[in-house]
């Protein structure tokens, strides 16, 4: 998808068991009307140093409702509008990717988490190493894609989702810096006289 959005749309070879998940990908392209030009970036850091987090985004991408039905349609989830009120409307969509192996589609709420904690980064950090405020984005997706077929679905990212993400993100950070000492027989040593 990197490749593909940063090299005009040109797929650069890969082998053949990847050949049905490009398929779907280029599927998912044409069936919203996306272009290269619609990608506004793709792999980039997000850090959120005020909650002490970072990850990498797969993409934000603009669907525009003007392109196809399906891309209308989106934009009308997105922005809670009819699909008639969507005519030269646009969406800012950080978009992440997920691959699975079944053929049924199947999201978890664990990508809600991660998509929110993604659109409440503070910066960007460029290839060249300067930082820039994360752009606004209107919602973020997850597209799903499978040998047989793909799933691009809008998740919700408002502040209770983040407020979820904050408290698994606390968690994690007892989890691997004090979890173990919590139980140990070492974290109460008697005091010296």
């Amino acid at each position: 998808q990197e490749h593909w959005a940063l090299n005009d749309g040109q797929i650069r070879p890969h082998d053949d068991d990847i050949t049905p998940y490009v398929r779907q990908f280029l599927q998912w392209v044409a069936d919203y009307g996306l272009t290269p030009d619609d990608w506004e970036m793709a792999e980039a850091t997000v850090i959120n140093r005020q909650y002490g987090y970072a990850g990498t985004l797969d993409a934000i991408v603009v669907i525009r409702a003007d392109r196809t039905e399906l891309a209308a349609q989106f934009v009308a989830r997105v922005l809670g509008i009819p699909v008639s009120q969507t005519a030269g409307r646009n969406v800012r969509t950080l978009v992440d990717t997920k691959s699975r192996e079944k053929e049924e589609a199947k999201l978890y709420p664990e990508h809600a988490l991660q998509q929110a904690g993604y659109r409440n980064g503070e910066v960007v950090r460029l290839p060249d190493g300067r930082e820039e405020p994360l752009p606004r984005t209107d919602g973020a997706a997850i597209l799903q894609v499978r040998p047989d077929g793909y799933l691009f679905q809008p998740v919700v990212t408002d502040d209770a989702t983040f407020g979820a993400f904050l408290s698994v993100l606390a968690f994690a950070k007892w989890h691997f810096e004090k979890a173990t000492a919590s139980v140990s027989s070492r974290s109460f040593k008697v005091p010296p006289e």
